[in-house]
């Protein structure tokens, strides 16, 4: 958690950082995130089962994503 928190703070700290876009974000990328394997995987899994994510709280759909995680990663992420 701590080395992901600081990674999210690098991307911060260089100026105008790049988003990770869920949509095409590899599993790598996906793991700087703030949320666990579990739900990176329910995210993919979802993703393969729907096609592309329209608005991040879209994730509300999936199992084991909550409001709060989803606050954790929206100034991180984009779903362009």
């Amino acid at each position: 958690m701590i080395r992901k928190g600081f990674v999210i703070f690098i991307l911060f700290s260089i100026g105008s950082p790049q988003k990770i876009n869920l949509n095409s974000a590899t599993i790598e990328e996906m793991q700087l995130l703030d949320l666990n394997s579990s739900q990176i995987e329910s995210i993919i899994e979802y993703q393969n089962h729907t096609g592309n994510i329209h608005n991040i709280y879209e994730l509300l759909q999936i199992p084991g994503i909550t409001i709060p995680d989803i606050h954790s990663i929206r100034n991180v992420v984009t779903v362009e």
